[in-house]
């Protein structure tokens, strides 16, 4: 990350978290409410249950594709969105990834992990293999994250986070600073069952920015989302269907006065090991996207 002091540094950082939220909203499209295999204390088992990968998963390479009409029966013809290319260790923990975005590319992420197994550094490189940043971390005894600091390419901290748990060690609370600069916080409430039920954004004066309401079925599926506007007023509301094994297969938006906006719907495509590697979406029943996935297995 180069930062230009000139320029201010806060105003670069939002350009690029905006960058991020724009790509995070198009892959939501893809994953959002997919069964995502955690142990029972919400904590990933490791880097292949995150995207719910099954068998001893060597190699994955994703490629996101934004539909154009007249390109749709070609679909290797359409624009790439995003292509993630990982490689996996024998203990389903990532090794090393490469990352083609539509508005950036990072060459590669390359990890470090203790005896434990837990990511203590990641470092990222641009295409002519210059470190552009790196994140370290730690833990608590019990393995759970506690700290993760995100450096700039003069090893300068950037953005801090702070992470708390409950004693079921389920995350409630993590507390964000940019430039050493208390920036905002989060909570996170949950049922008897340990899934979140309830999620709230402040501002760094303590101030409510939003708050989403969750709601669960009796397999732990995410089944509907409610988001709240600072001032008690829902504005959004999603609900989420899936199929028998777990995959979302409709994921339909409402606005505050109940009407529907748009939807989703999600078809697969799996292999022998039973991991989906064509996702097709359509949106209001028109092709919207597809997602196609190659897996080399140990």
């Amino acid at each position: 990350m180069k930062i230009n002091k000139k320029s201010g540094k806060i105003s670069f950082v939002l350009i690029k978290d905006k960058t991020m939220r724009i790509l995070l909203t198009l892959c939501l499209i893809a994953f959002a409410g997919n069964s995502i295999g955690y142990s029972q204390n919400n904590k990933p088992i490791n880097d292949l249950s995150i995207l719910e990968l099954k068998g001893r998963v060597k190699t994955f390479t994703e490629t996101m594709y934004s539909i154009v009409d007249s390109l749709k029966d070609n679909i290797g013809k359409n624009p790439i969105f995003y292509t993630d290319t990982v490689s996996y260790n024998e203990k389903g923990y990532r090794i090393e990834s490469r990352f083609f975005f539509l508005l950036f590319s990072i060459e590669k992420y390359t990890y470090k992990y203790d005896a434990n197994g837990n990511k203590i550094e990641q470092t990222d490189y641009d295409t002519s293999g210059r470190s552009i940043g790196m994140h370290t971390y730690k833990y608590d005894e019990k393995g759970n994250k506690i700290e993760q600091i995100d450096y700039d390419t003069n090893g300068r901290s950037v953005w801090k986070y702070n992470y708390k748990y409950d004693d079921k060690e389920n995350l409630i609370e993590v507390i964000q600073y940019l430039y050493d600069n208390f920036f905002n916080r989060k909570t996170y409430k949950y049922d008897k069952k340990m899934n979140k039920i309830e999620e709230c954004n402040y501002f760094g004066d303590g101030s409510l920015i939003e708050k989403d309401i969750f709601k669960y079925d009796t397999k732990g599926n995410k089944i509907e989302n409610r988001h709240y506007k600072s001032n008690g007023i829902m504005d959004k509301k999603y609900i989420y269907k899936y199929d028998e094994i777990g995959n979302k297969i409709e994921w339909t938006f409402y606005d505050q006065n109940g009407k529907l906006d748009k939807k989703y719907v999600y078809k697969y495509d799996y292999d022998k090991t039973g991991n989906w590697i064509k996702q097709t979406v359509f949106l209001q029943n028109q092709l919207y996207q597809v997602i196609v996935r190659e897996i080399q297995y140990y």
